[in-house]
Formats: structure tokens, sequence, C-alpha cells
């Protein structure tokens, strides 16, 4: 489970939304969290596997009109926490992309990392270099990937920020400095912020500043996997496994040819079924004696 948010101000982004934005998306993960900046004249992105709190408060001081949000709750490992950045692009993700293996097989672009979020990235440059227009991005992605897609794509030297979503987990509303997003209504109403609406379907493109220089900073303090892998402990693997025996069943009651006595006619309804009679009929009343 993951959540995202984004202020686009036209002047400094207020701490009391970056606070109450980033407290909303913990809420929603706290094991790791990333920030997408535009500070002097670069893009930066932060990674780090602590909580995205403590994380916004560590870099509030390079945080200008521009800040994207992440917070992860960890369900495949310590790598590749988001964003994820690739190729120009740098994404947030909320969600899962189920069938990502195949989406490799049907682009011309080659997977570089494990995440499954990367199709996302693949399915878009795999798009922009046919010539498409980005802001059909969106409808190329809910083509290819099938899952949850909540997203934040952002296009740096395009000057695009393309936000959509499959589910409609994604809400955006405004205020006179500008624009904010995030994952959930609730967070957007406690700022007062109007024109609150929800992202599904129409995706919305917004303005960002051009710029093609991206820096990444990794901050890794965890040493223990959260999710260790059960490759090493076959004995602890076997547990986990459930052999569905094959038994025949009755049509009708789906009691198993393992109950005592039973037997199937040729429709294969058992002998319980055919000698049951209901000891009161629907609708009946029971009479009370006085």
């Amino acid at each position: 489970m993951c959540g995202i948010f984004g202020v686009i101000a036209r002047q400094k982004a207020e701490n009391r939304f970056l606070n109450s934005l980033a407290h909303c998306s913990q809420q929603r993960g706290k094991d790791s969290s990333g920030l997408l900046i535009y500070s002097h004249g670069i893009y930066n992105v932060i990674k780090s596997d602590y909580e995205l709190n403590k994380l916004v408060g560590e870099q509030r001081h390079q945080i200008g009109s521009f800040v994207l949000g992440h917070s992860r709750l960890i369900t495949n490992g310590l790598q590749e926490n988001q964003p994820v950045v690739r190729d120009g692009l740098i994404l947030l993700h909320n969600g899962i992309i189920v069938n990502h293996d195949e989406v490799w097989e049907k682009i011309k672009v080659a997977r570089t990392m494990e995440i499954d979020s990367e199709a996302i990235l693949g399915v878009t440059l795999d798009h922009l270099a046919s010539g498409a227009a980005p802001e059909s991005v969106p409808e190329a992605v809910f083509k290819k990937c099938r899952g949850i897609a909540n997203c934040a794509l952002a296009i740096p030297r395009l000057g695009k920020l393309l936000l959509f979503s499959n589910s409609g987990s994604l809400y955006i509303g405004e205020d006179s400095n500008g624009i904010c997003f995030a994952s959930e209504k609730h967070s957007l109403n406690k700022l007062g912020l109007k024109n609150i609406r929800q992202v599904w379907q129409r995706p919305i493109t917004l303005t960002i500043p051009i710029c093609e220089k991206i820096e990444i900073k990794e901050i890794q303090k965890r040493t223990q996997n959260l999710i260790p892998s059960l490759g090493k402990c076959l004995q602890e693997e076997k547990l986990l496994e459930y052999h569905q025996p094959e038994l025949k069943r009755c049509t009708r009651c789906i009691l198993p040819e393992t109950m005592p006595f039973i037997e199937f006619d040729g429709q294969g309804v058992c002998n319980y079924c055919h000698h049951y009679r209901p000891r009161i009929n629907p609708g009946q009343k029971r009479s009370s004696s006085n």
C-alpha cells in the first residue's frame, strides 16, 4: 500500500500543506519514502528507507514551489523505492501492475529493474518514441498494463506532469497559491482546498518547470530485509503449499464424495439432496402457545 501527494505552488509551498499531506500519505505506509523536488534548476529525487514525515523535515530547506511525495509499505524488499526514475522520466505509483512480465514482451523498451512500476515507464518511453503526444500516455498505459495504477508521471524535459488513475484513488484541489493532489480526498478537505475532484477516467496534465537535469540521492539506514526470501528456507516454504484434492462433489449442495454413505445420480446430485425435506415451509409461522 502506498500514498502519494504533490504541491505545485505559485510561490513557496506552505509548511502546513507539506506537513498535512505528508502525514496523510504516511498513514498508508511507513516503511520507506521518497520526494521529487525542483530546486535551483535541478530536479532532485531523494529516496529513504524511513518514514515520510522525517524525510520532509530533513529536506524542507530545499523545498520551493514544486514537490511530490511518496510513502510506501514495503511488500517486495528493500531496493527500488520510489520515485522510479528512468530515461528522463520520474514516476510515483500507488498500486500494482500484475502483468508487468508480459508488458516487456509487447514493447521495444528493455527492462532494467525488478519493480513492477517500471512497466509504466516502459510503456511511456515506447509510446513517446512513436511520436505520440504526452497527453495520450495514460491511455497507452491502461491498454497494456493490468492492475491498479494511481500515478503522477513527470516528464521534465517537456515540462509536463501527468496525473492519471484507473481506480479513483487520486484527488486534486486548488487554492490561491496553486494546486495540490493526494491519494485521499480527506487530506485535501483538511486543507480547505476548493474545486476538489477525483482524477479518474480523464487524466490531468499540469505544467512544471522544463529541465533535463535529474539528480538522485538514496538514503539507506535499514540493514535487515523486511520481506525475507523463502528461497533459502525450503522447509518453511513447503508449509505454505496447499495441494487441493480432486474430489467429486454434489452439483447442488457441493458435499464431497468423502461424506459417509453419499451417492450421486446421473446428474451429480447426491442422495442427501434427494431425501432432504424442510421442516418448516418458507413463510410459515410457528404457532405459539399461551
